[in-house]
């Protein structure tokens, strides 16, 4: 019972409580700092928290280098926003599904 309700919290720490909406704006307007999510031309994609921005690129950390996204390379960016909705409605989700669980291993352990 104890290892059904921790995985069940460990997913609520593994949730992404981020909603991407596509982002159609120049790139010299991309808001340092903030989270985007970048599909690249060869079929690629990730998310990435930008740092700067160049001439032709896009610049952010990975660990302690800084990394390059090319504009060129890019086909398609979203930008990150955190959603409460989604937040709440996940934690929600999980904390009902675990006291509902161990609510039946407790009856059915009683039986």
């Amino acid at each position: 019972m104890k290892s059904i309700v921790l995985l069940l919290s460990i997913c609520v720490l593994f949730t992404s409580c981020y909603s991407y909406k596509t982002y159609l704006g120049a790139p010299e307007n991309i808001i340092v700092g903030k989270k985007y999510h970048f599909d690249f031309k060869n079929g690629k994609e990730g998310i990435y928290r930008i740092d700067s921005i160049g001439q032709d690129a896009y610049y952010y950390k990975r660990g302690n280098k800084v990394k390059s996204i090319a504009f060129s390379e890019n086909q398609k960016t979203e930008q990150g926003k955190f959603s409460i909705t989604r937040t709440a409605g996940l934690t929600g989700g999980v904390a009902i599904a675990a006291t509902g669980i161990a609510a039946i291993i407790v009856f059915l352990t009683n039986w």
